[in-house]
């Protein structure tokens, strides 16, 4: 997996599905490259967990994916966002250390965008298709980057 480290976006949006039992065993992975400002994204990562793929290499495909952003050091990485960020995080520090491998990521650089949901209007893109991890990505950059248009917010108070 070789990527151009030069013009990141400084966002990461990631999603995971995972089975509704209580280990919630991961089933897929996926992170978006985004800019918050424009909505425009870049590199894209998605996995799938099946007979095929095992979580290890899906978990080692995801961390080389997030290495392309931060050149050998965890705190160059851009901010890594998601809807249930906390919930994922934990999901994802279980899933690595049971395959004794450490987490991409320092939690500092995580962002929860689920306290933003207020000011989310639906959009064209959440009604067209169907779920998994990497469409709900690209429907969280959306909504991130609406919300970050100061006019945009401030128009639907009005």
């Amino acid at each position: 997996m070789s990527m151009d480290t030069k013009n990141h976006l400084g966002h990461i949006m990631i999603d995971i599905e995972t089975a509704t039992d209580e280990s919630a065993s991961i089933l897929s992975i996926a992170a978006v490259e985004f800019c918050l400002k424009t909505g425009k994204t870049g590199r894209i990562f998605y996995e799938r967990v099946n007979s095929q793929t095992s979580l290890y290499k899906v978990l080692y495909d995801f961390r080389v994916f997030l290495g392309a952003f931060n050149q050998g050091a965890m705190h160059n990485l851009p901010e890594i966002c998601a809807s249930r960020i906390g919930y994922y995080s934990l999901i994802l520090q279980n899933a690595y250390r049971s395959v004794f491998t450490p987490f991409p990521w320092v939690l500092l650089q995580e962002c929860n965008i689920q306290t933003l949901n207020f000011a989310i209007k639906e959009t064209p893109l959440s009604k067209k298709k169907p779920y998994n991890a990497l469409n709900n990505c690209q429907m969280q950059i959306q909504h991130c980057s609406q919300i970050y248009q100061p006019d945009e917010i401030l128009s639907s108070y009005l």
